[in-house]
């Protein structure tokens, strides 16, 4: 899905490069690359709003699977206090990602100009919804025979994470070839996050400040590549 969404905006950029230059600009659609790196894919779509102003909205997909048929599952078990570890080959069903976003932001360009170039702060608030599916292994409590055991055994898992965001940064619109533009972005975000699971403990996707499950404050350092018209 990713890969289909690069090349339909990548036919939308090349068509538009062949329209002429306006010299007042209204519009800008742009490309965030880093977020392949994450499994996920940002477009932007800006509009000005005033000589100062740019309304930007930006939706972002993240899609990902996992299937490794060589894996190993283990099963294992306590037992009148013994533990007994077992090791089988197996084929998981695979993990899986899936996710939605909308960020809307208000950019303000130092000084009344209409090309969109310069230097500029923006500010701004986001929500994304991740759902995890994957396999893992868990330590479940079960009855056999009348008596309780504890076991190590493969069982199906699920994150479901809402995410809001809080951003602020300046940003730096570089003008190149007339209607190309490049944005480099520092900036400051703050996560607030919530997980619901079915298998606490497994897994948390929040050990980092770019984890879908990040819960605190974190650097932001990025680029946007835009055609303008």
């Amino acid at each position: 899905m990713i890969k289909k969404l690069f090349l339909v905006l990548s036919f939308c950029i090349c068509h538009l490069i062949l329209l002429a230059a306006s010299d007042s600009i209204r519009y800008q659609i742009s490309f965030a690359p880093q977020y392949l790196i994450n499994n996920g894919f940002k477009i932007g779509f800006d509009v000005r709003l005033s000589n100062h102003n740019w309304l930007s909205i930006s939706p972002e997909f993240y899609e990902a699977y996992s299937n490794d048929a060589s894996a190993y599952g283990a099963n294992s078990y306590i037992e009148n206090n013994n533990f007994y570890y077992v090791t089988n080959k197996y084929e998981p069903t695979g993990d899986s990602l899936r996710g939605l976003g909308l960020y809307i932001e208000d950019k303000v360009f130092f000084g009344a100009q209409n090309q969109y170039s310069g230097f500029y702060f923006k500010y701004g608030l986001g929500y994304t919804k991740y759902y995890i599916d994957f396999d893992d292994l868990a330590w479940l409590t079960y009855q056999k025979n009348g008596n309780t055991y504890t076991g190590l055994k493969e069982i199906n898992g699920y994150l479901d994470i809402d995410k809001f965001e809080i951003t602020t940064g300046v940003g730096y619109a570089l003008k190149f070839l007339d209607v190309l533009r490049a944005d480099f972005v520092l900036g400051w975000g703050n996560n607030f996050t919530n997980t619901k699971t079915n298998l606490e403990g497994a897994r948390n996707y929040n050990r980092s400040t770019y984890d879908y499950g990040y819960n605190g404050g974190h650097l932001i350092l990025t680029v946007q590549l835009g055609y303008t018209f």
